[in-house]
Formats: C-alpha cells, structure tokens, sequence
C-alpha cells in the first residue's frame, strides 16, 4: 500500500508525493497508486510482482526501479510513461524480447535501462538489437553503449535494408513470370479449343512461335 509512505492517509497528501520507496515488501500485485499523480521516482525492487498493471495514473514517473521481482512481460504498461528516462527491470523474468522492446520503444527520453538477469538477455545479439530498437539509450545493462556498437547497428540497419530491396525484387521476378505462364496457358488453351470446335483443322500448322516465345521459327 503506497499510503504506508505517508504521515497519514490522505489523496491530498498523495497527489504532491514525487518519490516512493517500497522495496522489499513482498508485494504481489501493485495497487492504490491513483492518486500518485505526481509521482517521478519508484522504487518498487525486490518484491513478488509478476507485473507493473497497476500504474496507469502514474505517467509522470521518471525513474522506476523494479529490479528483483519476477515480471514476464511488461504488457503496454510503461507506453504512456512519456517521459521515463531510467528503468531497472534487473533479475525479472522477461522471455520475450521482440515484446519487451516493443513496449518500450514510446519512451523516447529513456537513456538508462537495465535488463540483466533476464532471459531475453541471453538471446544472440540481445545488445545489437536492443540499441537497434531503441538508438536513443546511453546506457545498457549498467554498460554505455559503444560507438563501435552504434556502428554495428547501421550496418545491420544496412543489410537488413539492401536484403528487404532485394526480397522485393525477387518477388516482383516471380510475379512476372507468373503472368508469363499463365498468359501462355491461356493462349494454349485458346487454340485447343479453338482445334475442339473446328476452327483449327487437323494438319493446321499451330503457331509455335505465338505458344512459346522462347522457341525460335526454324525457317
């Protein structure tokens, strides 16, 4: 119960309070936070949450400290947290990584963000792909991002770019040869019918040019 920070109980009192610490208090589920209004800075490390539902009021925090508890997916809970700039989601229990940065790429003045101890922070790639998706961080895994990384990111950027061009290209390839053959199905099927009725007698000779373009005329 955030209210357990106050002198006493009262949402005036609530609505002007900027920081709370509630660590350590085996927390399972985080609630009673509407009235924090105002609130910047939240510690709310080491406890049982397995989720951050609860916060929605509370877009004005810049700081949250939700390190040691045991969150899998942060599920669009910091989206609206437009002006976050220091997260701690240490030693969770995040398994998702594409999700996770997802969620997180709307917090464009976050610099700080700290992911170790997580599953997803041992996937291949985990720190190219995180600077990737988020290029405005400063600071990973209590590690600063590199030059020599943000290097590494434009020339994946690059590849994946020039290999999209060239997925394109080969799909728009396909489809022409698609139409090729179809409209050569369709002209051979014009000329059997045209034999079927009569139109074209036996002994008729067929335009084997006209069938395959690709067959030269003998003569």
């Amino acid at each position: 119960d955030p209210y357990s920070c106050l002198s006493f109980r009262s949402d005036a009192q609530a609505s002007v309070k900027t920081e709370l610490h509630l660590g350590n208090r085996g927390y399972t589920r985080l609630a009673n936070f509407h009235a924090f209004i105002s609130l910047d800075q939240l510690w709310i490390n080491n406890n049982k949450l397995t989720s951050l539902a609860g916060l929605e009021n509370n877009f004005r925090i810049k700081i949250l400290l939700a390190f040691g508890n045991r969150i899998r997916s942060l599920n669009g809970a910091l989206r609206g947290f437009k002006f976050l700039m220091q997260v701690s989601l240490a030693d969770n229990a995040l398994g998702n990584l594409n999700e996770t940065l997802e969620d997180l790429s709307s917090n464009k003045y976050l610099h700080t963000l700290d992911m170790f101890g997580n599953p997803i922070a041992q996937e291949d790639n985990y720190r190219l792909l995180v600077v990737m998706k988020l290029p405005w961080l400063v600071t990973l895994d209590r590690l600063k991002i590199s030059e020599e990384e943000r290097e590494a990111v434009m020339r994946e950027a690059e590849q994946r770019v020039h290999a999209r061009y060239e997925n394109l290209e080969r799909m728009e390839r396909m489809e022409n040869e698609e139409e090729l053959e179809a409209a050569l199905k369709e002209r051979y099927a014009a000329h059997r019918a045209a034999a079927d009725y009569g139109d074209v007698g036996i002994g008729t000779e067929v335009d084997q040019q006209a069938l395959h373009p690709t067959v030269r005329d003998p003569k």
